[in-house]
């Protein structure tokens, strides 16, 4: 029976499939923009992700980046040294107080909220305590 099949058929048949396999594949992927081409609407990535101007965060000049990452290494640094010595919550809140109290341009930076999302996560992670809101607040208390 295979002797019957030259290879220019299977050759053929096989590109057939591979050409049916990917445009199905393809056509599922992808869905959504074959259905809007055919009503003849036009989606740009405007359309699909549309910012609205009252919640976009400014754009941080390269300081502002480069001082969050450094705050946040930093603060990852402590938490593992922390983690390794067995410090107690209180000494954990103070050592995140001085790191945060280096850093003065992000005390109002628009990336606050983010900041104290990882300062939790990270505490949490690294040294399994949780800080609540008003404990998160007080590491951005500059004394």
């Amino acid at each position: 029976m295979f002797s019957s099949i030259s290879w220019s058929t299977y050759w053929s048949v096989l590109a057939g499939v591979l050409i049916l396999y990917y445009a199905f594949l393809l056509a599922g992927y992808y869905r959504n923009e074959i259905a809007s081409l055919w009503t003849g609407s036009v989606r740009t990535k405007d359309n699909l992700n549309p910012v609205n101007p009252d919640t976009a965060k400014p754009v941080s000049e390269s300081s502002d980046v480069s001082a969050i990452h450094a705050m946040a290494d930093e603060i990852g640094h402590f938490l593992s040294q922390s983690a390794e010595n067995g410090n107690l919550k209180k000494e954990i809140m103070f050592g995140l107080r001085q790191i945060v109290n280096k850093y003065p341009s992000l005390q109002s930076s628009a990336y606050r909220p983010e900041l104290e999302q990882m300062i939790s996560f990270e505490c949490q992670t690294k040294c399994s305590i949780h800080l609540n809101g008003e404990e998160i607040q007080q590491v951005w208390l500059v004394r």
